[in-house]
């Protein structure tokens, strides 16, 4: 056993570190290693640790689709809606992917569908960006709000009618008016 992997495994994470400031738990959570998260929060990791762009575990797990370290992290006392400047979210992070799966499992974790925060601005301007409908859908019969803005992007209206995405652009267009509708009451 090299020095890192006893480092690793007997939790030291500060010994363990990479350049971006990213923790063994965030490097194994980005690569799919589900035994070995588990068995670094065994060891006592910290869920919650941060790079030095504000970025953690759950974030990057959401972000690639790893559905069961998701799980895992979230077992662990992961904070949901932890924000960052990369991400925004857990929640956003799988949303700009296009994990259906991580997105409802954050959702039915009770991730706040509306938090404001990273590149995108919000999960809905993230999927309504990249052109993933389903999840669009489902952040909107969630609650998502379309009249948020990001900080570089605007809406989630603009942003999908930048990338062309039609078919979002009519499902915004057309909550949008429903929320305006519900806003003016009887």
């Amino acid at each position: 056993m090299n020095a890192l992997n006893l480092a690793a495994f007997n939790g030291h994470l500060n010994m363990v570190e990479n350049k971006r400031g990213s923790s063994a738990l965030q490097v194994a959570s980005d690569c799919g290693h589900d035994a070995i998260v588990q068995i670094l929060l065994d060891k006592g990791a910290n869920v919650n640790n941060r790079d030095k762009w504000g970025n953690n575990a759950l974030q990057v797990a959401s972000y690639f689709g790893h559905n069961k370290i998701v799980q895992i992290l979230l077992d662990n006392g992961a904070d949901i809606n932890a924000p960052s400047r990369i991400y925004g979210s857990a929640l956003q992070a799988a949303s700009a992917s296009g994990y259906y799966q991580s997105v409802r499992m954050l959702l039915d974790k009770g991730a706040d569908v509306n938090v404001k925060g990273g590149l995108y601005g919000s999960a809905l301007q993230a999927a309504s960006a990249s052109g993933h409908d389903k999840i669009v859908q489902m952040l909107l019969d969630k609650g998502a709000s379309v009249g948020i803005h990001g900080e570089a992007y605007g809406s989630a209206l603009e942003m999908a009618s930048v990338c062309g995405h039609d078919k979002i652009v009519k499902m915004l267009l057309g909550n949008r008016a429903r929320e305006a509708s519900d806003a003016a009451g009887p």
